[in-house]
């Protein structure tokens, strides 16, 4: 796979039907739509909706954890939701990450531990 470049701004404004607004980001990878939100149920929050840029189904954990970082905070939490059949909105090899601000969730792992493989353990190396 080809080196991971920066995120650029292209483009103007991104405006959703109900009036939200987006900066639309690309790397060599991912263009992704950065929306900031001043309130929701846990605080400020960002929505990324993430696509590859060759339009494939791609979902690389380590990839979403980076552009996240990048273009949000490392120290930021965010959460991508399986909802409800009900609200389920799969038009598009689209991803969303809700990231928040000011939010820690009161579950998932307690510390961090990364690892590029082990014996018996198969993992891609980290870039």
């Amino acid at each position: 796979m080809d080196e991971w470049t920066p995120f650029e701004r292209v483009g103007g404004t991104v405006v959703d039907p109900d009036g939200t607004t987006g900066s639309l980001m690309e790397n060599n990878r991912y263009q992704v739509i950065v929306r900031e939100h001043p309130d929701g149920p846990f605080g400020p929050y960002v929505h990324l909706t993430i696509r590859s840029r060759d339009g494939s189904p791609r979902h690389d954990w380590r990839d979403f954890q980076r552009l996240k970082n990048e273009l949000v905070g490392d120290e930021m939490e965010a959460i991508e939701l399986y909802p409800a059949e009900s609200r389920v909105v799969d038009t598009a090899n689209h991803y969303h990450l809700w990231v928040f601000r000011a939010y820690r969730f009161p579950l998932g792992m307690p510390a961090r531990e990364v690892s590029d493989g082990a014996p018996g353990i198969s993992q891609r190396p980290r870039e």
